[in-house]
């Protein structure tokens, strides 16, 4: 997300418009990172590694789909603690096809913004999701389209309701364009402002909201964009990925150039709708 922090990601890449070609990334790649970190423990725990599982009780979620679905699939720890940053950028890249000099910057960016600290002695990560949970308004913002915002009630539990105007979009009832995303972000925005008074949504906020569409994008949609209506509803209401589905995460992944450039496309669509909706005050 931009911000005036170190990790302003526009201050790191040139922004170019419309949809990206798939494959394009920068030179850093996952296999750069530090050798020898160790893996989590739940690596070696029933259910095997890649299959399903919904959390229980006492395991932790986040407000992010895809960290979750990372979770829940066992990628990352079942419990959703002690995660190390290597296994955050790792398993990104690997099945998510979000690409490790993105994920790098963004564990960067929550590190300048305190969400993360030395775990087991191991080095540094997440103690636990919570610590994003925790983060409202400098990594979890309002406006979610899937969670509510902090003042309204859960920002991590999801939000059944939300998630069906968000799927309420879809003009064909089989796939969401960008323009139905667009839309459906809109709406979440201008929800936030008529609902809460305590609704914040400046520069930084508001980029995370254009981005976060980009990324759903990038892992979910096809070459134009649209993403399968039914692979959004596992993604999204079971965090899982679905590849029972015939998905796959891309390959090769997304790096900044490529997700910088959608979350332009999104922040562009999203300056002409908040414009003919009455110009909420958003900063973009």
């Amino acid at each position: 997300m931009k911000s005036s922090t170190s990790f302003t990601l526009l201050a790191l890449t040139s922004v170019v418009t419309g949809f990206p070609a798939y494959g394009t990334r920068m030179p850093l790649l996952r296999d750069d990172l530090p050798a020898g970190t160790p893996e989590f423990s739940s690596r070696d725990s029933d259910p095997a590694v890649g299959v399903f599982q919904a959390p229980n009780s006492t395991d932790v979620r986040s407000p992010c789909p895809g960290l979750n679905a990372l979770a829940n699939h066992g990628y990352l720890p079942r419990d959703g603690t002690n995660i190390h940053i290597t296994d955050i950028v790792s398993q990104m890249d690997s099945n998510l096809g979000i690409a490790s000099d993105f994920g790098l910057i963004q564990v960067a960016g929550a590190t300048v913004l305190g969400a993360m600290s030395i775990i087991d002695g191991l080095g540094l990560g997440l103690k636990s999701f919570e610590s994003l949970t925790e983060s409202h308004n400098t990594i979890e913002h309002d406006a979610s389209l899937t969670r509510d915002d902090t003042a309204l009630g859960s920002n991590t539990d999801k939000n059944q309701t939300l998630i069906d105007q968000l799927f309420s979009y879809s003009k064909d009832n089989l796939t969401l364009t960008p323009t139905d995303i667009a839309e459906a972000r809109q709406a979440r925005i201008k929800d936030s402002f008529t609902r809460n008074p305590n609704v914040t949504l400046h520069k930084l906020q508001t980029d995370a909201c254009w981005r976060e569409a980009g990324l759903l994008t990038m892992v979910l949609g096809d070459q134009n964009g649209n993403i399968r209506l039914d692979w959004a509803r596992e993604f999204l209401v079971d965090e899982k990925l679905p590849t029972d589905l015939g998905w796959s995460a891309p390959s090769p992944a997304h790096g900044i150039i490529d997700i910088e450039a959608i979350t332009q496309t999104y922040t562009d669509l999203g300056q002409s709708l908040n414009a003919a909706d009455g110009n909420f005050p958003l900063e973009f």
